[in-house]
Order: C-alpha cells, then sequence, then structure tokens
C-alpha cells in the first residue's frame, strides 16, 4: 500500500523551470540586456498537473496548479501571476503587459526564477493541500549602450 501511494505521488513531475527572457541577450554581438531595455520575462512550461489512481479501495487524486512565478532580478523581486510571450514584432521599447522588469544599473546580475505550486491532494476522506517550490538561475550581465554621433565626412 504504502508503495502505491508513493508511486502515485511521484507521477507528477514539476521539473526545474526554464528561464525565459527576451529580447535574449544573445539576440546582440555583446550578449547583454542594456540598462532601460524593457524584459518580458515569460514562463513557457504548463502550469497544471493533475493524477489520479487507485488500489484496494481507496482513490488518491493529485491536482498540481503553478500559483505564482517570482523573479529576482538582483535589484528587485517581480511577483507574476502569468506570464505573455513577446512577440517577435513587439516594439523594442514594449512592456510586458504581464511579467518584466527593466534594469536601473550596470553589472553582473543572477536572475534567480522560481515556481510556487499549490499541490492538492484527495484521498478517500481525507485531503488537504502542500505548498513546494522549484527555482532555477541564471547570469545576465547588464550593461549601458552609448551612442556616438559623428560628424558625417563632406567630400
Amino acid at each position: 500500500m504504502r508503495a502505491w501511494s508513493i508511486d502515485i505521488a511521484t507521477s507528477i513531475r514539476l521539473t526545474k523551470p526554464v528561464i525565459d527572457v527576451q529580447p535574449s541577450p544573445s539576440a546582440n554581438k555583446w550578449n547583454i540586456t542594456a540598462v532601460g531595455q524593457p524584459l518580458w520575462f515569460h514562463n513557457p512550461r504548463g502550469g497544471h498537473h493533475t493524477a489520479h489512481d487507485s488500489a484496494h479501495g481507496i482513490v488518491v487524486s493529485l491536482d498540481a496548479q503553478r500559483s505564482e512565478t517570482i523573479y529576482e532580478t538582483g535589484e528587485k523581486t517581480v511577483h507574476c501571476s502569468h506570464t505573455t510571450p513577446r512577440p517577435t514584432t513587439a516594439d523594442p521599447r514594449a512592456q510586458s503587459p504581464d511579467c518584466g522588469y527593466m534594469y536601473q544599473h550596470p553589472g553582473d546580475y543572477t536572475l534567480r526564477m522560481t515556481e510556487v505550486w499549490t499541490v492538492h491532494w484527495r484521498s478517500g476522506s481525507q485531503s488537504g493541500q502542500i505548498i513546494t517550490t522549484r527555482s532555477s538561475s541564471k547570469p545576465l550581465k547588464v550593461n549601458e549602450l552609448i551612442a556616438v554621433l559623428t560628424k558625417p565626412e563632406t567630400q
């Protein structure tokens, strides 16, 4: 009985989250994010998982729902209930309608993303909920872009 309940409990796999930042720093030759550049944070993985099974006349069900995604930028903590991917045709100055950030200072940062999951469980007449988290991080270099105006050569 114990092995069966462990099997159902482990059938939901909450994997390490994938950090998706757009525009991607790898899209430029310096591999940086610019100070003042609106970044869109997107959580591309599904936010809902379920599992259920029965044995010995007992039904066990699990329902895991991502309730929040938290981004620790190194300058500020951003809490998001949902995210939107950045359209490829978006204006470079457009800010995310749901979840994003603009760095204010240059530096070498570590962007940390934490998913908060609420797992509801039911077994027979018993039920409850468990809160669990999954995190990942990645380095992010932020620098200032400086424009240099030059006088065109006259011929």
